[in-house]
């Protein structure tokens, strides 16, 4: 469950929201916290789009994360 967003951030600007449930990050389905980790860790240096399913409230949705140009 997201506990908190960073202001400014690729989070943030995907609208990913506090409470949201990410099930999925790209392929690999996120069934807890070492799952997140693993997943976000192969991501690190990505420059393109991610895609996040999320559970939020009494729906599921998809959203982009765009990573920061760095």
């Amino acid at each position: 469950m997201v506990v908190g967003i960073r202001p400014g951030s690729p989070a943030e600007r995907a609208e990913l929201r506090v409470g949201d449930v990410i099930l999925k990050i790209r392929d690999q389905r996120i069934s807890d916290l070492d799952s997140f980790n693993e997943a976000a860790e192969k991501l690190r240096d990505s420059r393109k789009r991610i895609g996040l399913l999320v559970e939020r409230s009494d729906y599921t949705t998809f959203l982009y994360l765009t990573p920061d140009e760095g």
